[in-house]
């Protein structure tokens, strides 16, 4: 059943990028001899594009979502082998490195964004800032998850003393 579903999103997807491809080849007229936009070929074009690259990922859909499952399988098999704890320490980490990378980028983004060059230009670097510094958190946190251990332990214990003073001083009051 979820292989049907994946494989008609795949084609819709397919008929989405045949649309999206015919209107491509037509704004940069390598197709102008044949089509212009008040004649029949201008929709006859855009109706084989889209017929044929959903038909393409119609046909290639059961291998892709065969490659999807298989890639899903070995990543599962790689995580279930590390530790929940530093599994939670990355997911930490790397929530960390994003809000710090977004805060760093975000006005340099915003200054960049005048014309499609400098657009193009703070785009790819906030991508790639956002990559760096999730990467940076992910490493920092597991490297020093003995250290954060000791922090949640500490702050455990502080915890468990604080309710123990809270239940002594409502005892005391009571009697």
């Amino acid at each position: 059943m979820l292989e049907r579903i994946f494989r008609w999103f795949l084609t819709v997807v397919g008929l989405v990028l045949g649309y999206a491809a015919s209107e491509i080849l037509i704004k940069v007229n390598a197709v102008n001899a044949l089509v212009s936009r008040n004649n029949i070929y201008y929709f006859g074009f855009i109706a084989v594009c889209i017929i044929l690259l959903g038909l393409i990922f119609y046909i290639l859909s059961p291998y892709l979502i065969r490659l999807i499952f298989k890639i899903t399988e070995i990543l599962e098999n790689a995580i279930q082998k590390i530790p929940t704890n530093d599994i939670i320490l990355a997911v930490l980490g790397l929530i960390i490195g994003l809000i710090i990378a977004n805060l760093l980028i975000s006005p340099i983004a915003r200054f960049l964004t005048g014309n499609t060059i400098l657009s193009a230009i703070g785009s790819s670097l906030a991508f790639i800032v956002n990559i760096v510094f999730a990467t940076l958190g992910i490493d920092i946190t597991l490297k020093k998850k003995e250290e954060l251990y000791n922090v949640f332990t500490f702050l455990k214990r502080f915890g468990k003393e604080k309710e123990r003073e809270k239940r002594l001083a409502y005892l005391s009051q009571r009697y």
